[in-house]
């Protein structure tokens, strides 16, 4: 089995073994909620820091975007849905996202080769994907593409749990 069948069926298995509500802000205890409170003040202060306080001009990108809520997020801070693109692996989240965000730019397909031009991207978002991908090449393939994409004043938003 390659890594792109593998971690498709570990998201199908978290699915089936009712996994898939793990960060559902409405569940039971607030440390979901609180662990997106946290996320999203690290967020915007790194923004900060990084000069970046206007978001409307920039071109966003995020790896493994799921069903798009950090893009969503993104534009609540200002930036523009037409100006929004996202990539993952699984078809179901990014159907979700396309039919909550049809003004987005959502593929499905592997963020090993990006289908966007070098130096396209402002700001790329890469949320809990390395920690989803155990072999070491696919990891620096799709590392690579993200830097081809970023344009040269670009940063990156990376955020994961190793």
């Amino acid at each position: 089995m390659n890594e792109l069948e593998r971690i498709r069926q570990a998201y199908e298995r978290r699915k089936v073994e009712g996994k898939g509500q793990l960060y559902n802000l409405f569940g039971s205890g607030s440390a979901a909620l609180f662990h997106f409170q946290q996320r999203e003040k690290a967020i915007l202060q790194a923004l900060a820091r990084s000069g970046i306080l206007e978001l409307s001009d920039k071109k966003i990108l995020e790896v493994g975007c799921g069903a798009g809520g950090v893009l969503r997020e993104f534009i609540k801070y200002g930036a523009k849905p037409e100006n929004c693109s996202g990539i993952d692996l699984l078809p179901d989240r990014t159907e979700t996202a396309k039919h909550i965000s049809p003004n987005i730019d959502l593929r499905c397909d592997s963020a090993e080769k990006l289908p966007w031009d070098d130096e396209y991207f402002d700001i790329i978002l890469c949320f809990t994907v390395f920690s989803s991908i155990f072999d070491e090449e696919m990891r620096q393939r799709i590392a690579s593409e993200m830097l081809r994409v970023l344009a040269p004043e670009g940063i990156i938003l990376w955020y994961d749990f190793t």
